[in-house]
């Protein structure tokens, strides 16, 4: 059987930087927010310290195996997490050796929630980057808290500062990204006062989006496709735009994002092979079928397959969420 990958996930599709090869970088789950709609599952370390997890030497051995097989079939390199990669203090180290091997070859991104920007480190590897994906779902404290549950010590007001001044230092593509929950941070007051931070980002693109995927906390709401799109009009009337730069000509004011269709088949039905990739992305989010057939580029009965045993073990388990059934490694809990 072939190893499971251990810090390498994907390619995963994504609406924004397109076919990309996932880098995990911090254990699951340390992280400075416990984000209600997150993915990945209730945060289990709370903690705004930045420490050494993952070595740079281990994760750099697993990309410059894998990367010569998937490069010409992906679009970027993005460093992630199950938790906040920003946490990881050889991050700069991380990137400097991804950027070695794939040269200029592709374009390196991170995702992360900016709670640790104001760390001079941080800042100054962020800005190192060719993409970066800052999430702000909030900007008052009540709807933050809410919708984010942060770390004590975390200021918000903090956070947005230092993301604007970031913003305008900052030469790559900034993709903004605001996620909205049903009756948690989506009210009027708290549109209006998002808005008002919006339009001091120096940003290349904003995602307004809502919960597309079984969140941590089952409260967690998203908003109708009607919903989501009253709010994006009525953001767009203000005079936010939500794309900046002619260089990105793909929908960004449709942020709702469907990965359920199928994508031509390969024959890439080696089960072994199969395996040590689907579980990396298991553990990283919950995932359907036709994600996997599409991701994959596997057909459905060698999906199914793959999945039987793990799922009669218990190891995989499946969870129903607008009418789609998802499949999650055991680890992700949610209450």
């Amino acid at each position: 059987m072939k190893k499971e990958l251990q810090y390498i996930f994907g390619p995963i599709n994504s609406a924004r930087i397109g076919k990309s090869l996932g880098i995990d970088v911090i254990p699951k789950k340390i992280c400075s927010l416990d984000c209600i709609y997150c993915e990945v599952g209730i945060t289990k370390s709370i903690s705004t310290e930045i420490k050494p997890y993952f070595k740079p030497e281990n994760i750099l051995e697993e990309f410059r195996n894998i990367y010569p097989e998937v490069k010409d079939n992906i679009d970027a390199i993005t460093i992630t997490g199950s938790g906040e990669p920003t946490l990881n203090s050889y991050l700069k180290d991380i990137l400097t050796g991804i950027r070695d091997i794939v040269k200029d070859e592709k374009e390196i991104a991170i995702l992360t929630n900016t709670t640790t920007i104001d760390n001079k480190d941080v800042y100054k590897t962020l800005l190192d980057f060719d993409i970066v994906v800052p999430s702000l779902d909030a900007v008052t404290k009540t709807a933050f808290e809410k919708i984010n549950k942060p770390a004590k010590e975390i200021d918000i007001k903090n956070i947005i500062n230092h993301l604007i001044t970031f913003s305008n230092e900052y030469t790559g593509k900034l993709y903004l990204e605001v996620l909205l929950a049903k009756n948690v941070n989506d009210q009027k007051e708290d549109i209006d006062t998002l808005i008002s931070v919006i339009k001091k980002i120096n940003y290349t693109r904003l995602d307004i989006g809502t919960i597309t995927r079984p969140p941590s906390y089952s409260f967690a709401t998203p908003l109708t496709d009607i919903e989501l799109d009253e709010i994006k009009a009525y953001i767009a009337s203000k005079g936010v735009s939500f794309i900046k730069d002619n260089t990105v000509d793909d929908n960004a004011n449709n942020t709702v994002i469907s990965y359920h269709n199928p994508s031509p088949v390969s024959n890439n039905n080696n089960k072994d092979v199969v395996i040590g990739k689907l579980i990396p992305i298991l553990k990283m989010r919950p995932t359907t079928i036709d994600d996997m057939i599409k991701t994959l580029k596997i057909d459905k009965n060698t999906a199914q397959e793959v999945l039987a045993p793990f799922l009669q073990s218990g190891e995989v388990t499946t969870k129903e969420f607008n009418g789609i059934l998802y499949y999650q490694h055991k680890v992700i809990k949610q209450v």
